[in-house]
C-alpha cells in the first residue's frame, strides 16, 4: 500500500493533502476492473477510489481539488438539482444524470486553472481527454429530433444541455468547437444565451471569497428563474 500512496503523492499535491486532512478525513481505496478514479464525500468525509492499474498522481490530484470545493463550501451542483427540482416542469428537462454532469462541469471548470497552477498534466484532468464532446453526428441528431411541429422532445433538450456543458468543460484544447456551439446557438438562440449566462457568472466567482456561498446561489437561481422563463408555454415530451 506505501507504494501506491507513493505513486499518488508528489510536490504537486502533498501540501494541498495536508491541508485538507486538517479538517477533512481522506480515505483511499484501491480498486480493480476500472480505470477511473472517483471520489464519494459526505459531510467532512471522503473516500478517493484509486484503479489499482492506473496509479497517477495528478488523476489523485483531480480528486483532491473535488475535495477542495467541499472545503470551500462549494456545492453548486447540489444546489441547482434542489433548485430545479422545486420548480414545476423543470424536471421534464433536468434527468439526475444530466443534474449531476452540470455540477460536475461547473466544478472543473474551478478546479482546471488549480490543477493547472499545481503542474498538474492537463491531459490527466479527465479520463476522456481525447474525446471529442459533441461531433457533427451528435449535432445533427439534435436538429433532426429537436421538435415535431410545435412540440419539444425532452431528451433532446437533456442531450443539448449535456453536450453544452462537455463542450465548456472540456480541457482539451487541441478541439475546435466553434462550430459546434454555433451549431446549438442556431438550434435555441434562447436557450445557449441562458446557458451562455450561467457558465460566464460561474467563471467569475472568486474561489476565496467570503460570500462565495451567497454568490453561487445567487447565479443558480437566476439561472432557474431563467429556465422556467424558456420552457413557460412551451409543449414538451
Amino acid at each position: 500500500m506505501m507504494s501506491i500512496l507513493d505513486g499518488l503523492m508528489d510536490d504537486k499535491n502533498l501540501a494541498l493533502l495536508r491541508k485538507l486532512e486538517k479538517v477533512h478525513t481522506i480515505k483511499i481505496e484501491v480498486v480493480n476492473n476500472t480505470s477511473e478514479y472517483r471520489c464519494c464525500s459526505r459531510k467532512s468525509n471522503s473516500t478517493i477510489y484509486v484503479p489499482k492499474s492506473d496509479i497517477c498522481a495528478d488523476s489523485f490530484t483531480h480528486e483532491l481539488l473535488h475535495i477542495y470545493l467541499r472545503f470551500k463550501e462549494i456545492f453548486v451542483g447540489a444546489n441547482l438539482k434542489s433548485s430545479v427540482r422545486g420548480v414545476k416542469g423543470l424536471s421534464k428537462i433536468y434527468s439526475d444524470g444530466l443534474l449531476e454532469h452540470i455540477g460536475n462541469c461547473l466544478d472543473h471548470l474551478m478546479m482546471l486553472p488549480i490543477y493547472l497552477e499545481l503542474g498538474c498534466d492537463r491531459s490527466k484532468f479527465i479520463i476522456d481527454y481525447h474525446k471529442n464532446k459533441c461531433t457533427n453526428h451528435e449535432l445533427e441528431k439534435i436538429k433532426r429530433n429537436w421538435k415535431k411541429r410545435f412540440t419539444y422532445n425532452s431528451k433532446m433538450i437533456d442531450f443539448y444541455l449535456g453536450k453544452y456543458f462537455a463542450i465548456k468543460a472540456c480541457p482539451n484544447l487541441d478541439f475546435d468547437y466553434s462550430d459546434s456551439l454555433e451549431g446549438l446557438s442556431k438550434i435555441d438562440k434562447r436557450l445557449f444565451l441562458i446557458n451562455e449566462k450561467l457558465v460566464n457568472n460561474w467563471l467569475q466567482v472568486d474561489i476565496d471569497s467570503q460570500n462565495i456561498e451567497d454568490g453561487f446561489r445567487t447565479i443558480v437561481r437566476n439561472y432557474v428563474y431563467d429556465m422556467e422563463s424558456w420552457i413557460k408555454l412551451k409543449r414538451i415530451r
